[in-house]
């Protein structure tokens, strides 16, 4: 057993423990004392060490200065205790509550014999215990100090009962209440709880007076309900005092309670010899008998009460068959007593069998007692039962019930447990006990028991054996003894074994084995009529998977292929050979039989993945067999190897991949074998548009296949979704194989339709020589950030070097499942710090990436090398060169064409526009 301790708060120290150890055994030593255990000169010694531990342990301890005063009070040195009493004033004073400080006073008490001091502690311990009424220490010491307390003991006994209902369990105050009792035991006017805990204290310690014994005596003929404590208290008394008057109370009260365990059967024996009157007493006597572990009993059973019941007995069944069994052993003895209980001993063994009780004692009775004309039809089955019941036993209190399996039964017999003890009928030696618990778990050899049969059946089976007849319950099946004969048939027992196979109290397998024997005994005496109507009724239920397969392939090589295709479709194709499915199946195809059932697709599935298939069961799987992604896989490959079409399956498999988001090695070179095979537009462009969404999104590897598809379609004019547009433009913006060409009218209408809707990323300035309109974006330095979708983010940034030291802040654009962009212009040399924060649900901004973007390189696209920004960037990297005279030329030229561009380019009004 595994305790679980919580400690709250702070651990007891060492110390502290040690400190109050020693408080134990300092009130120990009293409650010795108090006791009369030890002489008033043993317990001052003993105290006097337990001081000396104390003071070493902590000498500055106010508890223990008190305990050391008291002490030094006590063995007569007055002054040195009134030394420390002083000392210790103050310190009292200033401790925490009020028990310490009327500790002091009552001390104070008891250095003093004047009066005035004596009245004035009085009165303060008064006042504190009125505040504190619920404090059993402080009302302790008011009772030495308080003249009230001191002169009234019904007074110290109603304070006692105070403190004790507030839940004091001291010993202090049990031995208090104790000394008052034994002082008047008047005082004593009920049994109630508090009453009962005081005394059982004084039954254990042994301090009960011969006065209160017979107070507590009376007291307890008014209890009306067996008490545990009260009889612990008797139980004391009657050591101390060994009266009838005592016994007499406790048997009383073991009978008011109904008490009839062991312990109970040691005080009704005493009252049985004591010869008292007490109604009841001999039921009770015989109530609480018991037999030993040797089988006798605990004491020779009285006469008076062997006389008591010889006309009638009302005991349960066991007790009676304990007294029915004494009086038989003992009838030479008590011969005319015995004559009186054979009529009611008769008609007791007679309710018994017809209940089917049997016993140790019982089973004696039987042997002893039972005569051939007791036993008829009507109890004849029950009397072979009790012939062969054991007695199963066992220490476990767990076990609640006995199952017993045998061999060839078909279902198990369950059987009540009481106490560790069931009554168990056990037929010959082929069977398997088991003990059961409460919760359904079985025990074979784990829990130990014991087998105990109640008696030897001998010539009594014989009494009950004629009246048995053929097919009742399952006793047929034991009388025969099955197990012996090895199903050995012949023209004797052919109808016996014909009952035995079809008896739903005989194992399937036993049943089988035996109709096996009969269709073999069938054939070998010709008896064709018998044997064709076996088989005509033969039930495959009941038959072994083993045995059902072989009849199947007899079936499939005899041609009754829909017969096995039925069987096959109710009790599967596990061990059936995968040749003969296969066989099954063609002839079935062939017939235009086989139909296309999840059942009937499962069984040619079955002789395929065991590696026997055909062309035409190939093309039967590829039309009908829709199973995971991996075995339609499998079906595909065969199908590929043979060169069957498989157009309908490679459909079948992308929509589940589509669907299900399965994953195969092959899935690419499916999707060439479907649009080889003329593709569905929806199926093929929902395939391109989820491999592009993993390459475009999630980065994961995608074949070149895919790409040549969307440029393929997209040359068809056909609708093409974003993410294909973006994933074809990044794949050939990143690819640079010489293999690798991108189509540049396909990627010039990509770029302009995602740019139609202001979705623009940095990849698109491969792509400026071919895309005029990206010029816009040449003096554009882009960030591309990648989080959740529809998360709102913003970037922090600002130029280094500036004045402006502060960071502005702009929200990123989402172009595309979570894919941000924004753009910066930027000059050589230029920097930005930056960093990207998202809007979370607790209202904080959490930062998610920081860094620097550096524009240190020339202008790549010649193309724009003379515009505005070409120039401007050109400039300063002159300027950084420290090449003055070019810097001065790019100014004039920068110049120049500003005031051309001026003087020339004029906006357009909205007047002229309109007309237009």
């Amino acid at each position: 057993m595994t305790v679980s301790v919580n400690l709250t708060g702070k651990h007891p120290s060492a110390a502290y423990q040690e400190k109050k150890k020693l408080v134990v055994q300092l009130v120990k030593t009293y409650e010795s004392f108090r006791c009369k255990k030890i002489t008033s000169r043993v317990w001052v010694s003993e105290t006097g060490k337990i001081i000396s531990k104390m003071n070493a342990l902590d000498d500055k301890d106010i508890e223990f200065r008190l305990y050391t005063a008291q002490y030094y009070i006590t063995a007569g040195r007055v002054n040195e205790g009134k030394w420390i009493l002083d000392q210790v004033a103050m310190d009292v004073e200033n401790a925490p509550g009020d028990v310490l400080y009327s500790y002091h006073l009552y001390l104070t008490s008891l250095c003093s014999k004047e009066d005035r001091i004596i009245n004035d502690v009085s009165e303060r311990l008064e006042g504190i215990f009125r505040r504190n009424p619920d404090n059993w220490r402080i009302a302790w010491l008011l009772q030495y100090v308080s003249e009230e307390h001191v002169m009234s003991g019904q007074r110290k006994w109603m304070m006692i009962g105070e403190q004790l209902s507030h839940g004091c369990m001291s010993p202090i105050l049990y031995l208090e209440g104790m000394n008052i009792l034994n002082e008047a035991p008047s005082i004593l006017a009920r049994l109630d709880s508090q009453e009962l805990s005081v005394l059982e204290y004084g039954a254990k310690k042994e301090i009960l007076s011969l006065n209160l014994i017979d107070q507590i005596v009376y007291l307890s003929a008014r209890v009306r309900n067996f008490d545990k404590r009260l009889f612990r208290i008797l139980k004391a008394c009657y050591k101390i005092k060994e009266s009838d008057d005592v016994l007499e109370a406790i048997v009383s009260l073991l009978i008011k309670g109904g008490e009839t365990g062991r312990f109970a059967f040691e005080w009704y024996e005493k009252g049985v010899e004591r010869e008292l009157r007490i109604t009841r007493l001999y039921e009770y006597y015989m109530m609480s008998i018991y037999v030993k572990e040797d089988g006798k009993l605990p004491c020779e059973i009285s006469k008076m009460v062997l006389m008591y019941f010889s006309y009638q007995s009302t005991l349960e069944y066991d007790k009676n068959a304990i007294l029915y069994r004494y009086i038989h052993e003992r009838r030479q003895e008590y011969p005319e007593l015995y004559d009186t209980y054979v009529p009611q001993i008769e008609k007791y063994l007679m309710a018994q069998l017809d209940k089917g009780r049997v016993g140790k004692d019982l089973g004696y009775l039987y042997k002893n007692l039972l005569t051939k004309q007791m036993v008829d039809a009507s109890n004849a089955s029950k009397v072979l039962s009790v012939l062969y019941t054991s007695e199963i036993k066992t220490d476990n209190q767990q076990m609640c019930g006995v199952c017993v399996i045998y061999d060839k039964c078909a279902k198990e017999m369950r059987y009540p447990m009481s106490g560790g003890r069931a009554f168990v009928p056990l037929y010959g030696s082929d069977y398997t006990v088991l003990l059961v618990d409460h919760d359904e778990n079985r025990y074979a050899v784990s829990v130990p028991y014991s087998n105990i049969k109640m008696m030897i059946p001998g010539k009594l089976s014989g009494y009950a054996i004629p009246y048995i007849q053929k097919g009742r319950e399952n006793l047929d099946l034991f009388l025969c003894d099955l197990g012996k004969n090895a199903y050995t048939i012949d023209m004797e027992n052919v109808g016996r074994y014909r009952d035995l196979a079809e008896s739903e109290f005989v194992k399937k397998e036993y049943r089988n084995e035996i109709q096996s024997s009969l269709v073999r005994f069938y054939y070998d005496n010709d008896f064709t009529r018998q044997l064709t109507e076996y088989l005509v009724g033969i039930n495959p239920i009941d038959m072994t998977g083993h045995e059902r397969n072989e009849i199947i392939e007899l079936m499939v090589l005899g041609g009754l292929c829909n017969n096995a295709l039925e069987w096959m479709g109710t009790y599967g194709t596990y061990g059936i050979d995968a040749k003969v499915i296969l066989r099954m199946c063609n002839r079935l195809i062939d017939m235009d039989d086989l139909g296309v059932s999840a059942k009937e697709i499962e069984i040619a599935y079955y002789a395929f993945v065991n590696g026997k298939y055909d062309e035409q069961l190939l093309k039967y799987l590829e039309k009908n067999f829709t199973g995971t992604v991996k075995e339609m896989r499998d079906i595909w490959k065969a199908s590929e190897a043979f060169g069957i079409d498989t157009y309908s399956l490679s459909e079948r498999m992308l929509v589940q991949m589509l669907f299900s988001g399965s994953y195969i090695g092959e899935k690419i070179d499916i999707f060439k074998s479907y649009v080889r095979s003329g593709a569905n537009a929806d199926i093929e462009m929902a395939f391109l548009s989820l491999g592009a969404y993993d390459y475009f999104v999630h980065g994961s590897v995608t074949d070149r296949y895919v790409f040549e598809r969307i440029e393929a379609l997209a040359l068809q004019e056909l609708p093409i979704q974003d993410v294909c547009k973006l994933a074809y433009l990044r794949y050939y913006a990143t690819e640079k194989s010489s293999e690798e060409s991108v189509n540049k009218d396909v990627a010039k209408t990509f770029i302009k339709s995602l740019m139609a809707n202001n979705i623009y990323f940095p990849f698109y300035l491969e792509y400026s020589e071919i895309v005029p309109e990206l010029s816009h974006f040449a003096d554009k330095t882009m960030l591309e950030y990648r989080t959740e979708p529809g998360t709102h983010c913003y970037i922090h940034y600002r130029l280094a070097g500036e004045e402006d030291n502060e960071y502005h802040s702009i929200e990123l654009q989402e172009m595309y499942e979570g894919i941000y962009v924004c753009a910066f212009v930027l000059f050589f040399g230029e920097q930005l710090q930056y960093y990207i924060t998202e809007d979370k649900e607790a209202d904080e901004d959490a930062l998610t990436e920081s860094g620097t973007i550096q524009k240190s390189d020339i202008t790549k696209n010649q193309r724009d090398s003379n515009s505005r920004y070409s120039l401007i960037n050109d400039i300063m990297i002159g300027e950084t060169l420290q090449d003055y005279d070019t810097v001065d030329k790019l100014l004039a030229e920068y110049q120049n064409k500003n005031f051309v561009c001026n003087g020339i380019f004029r906006p357009i009004q909205e007047n002229s526009y309109s007309k237009e």
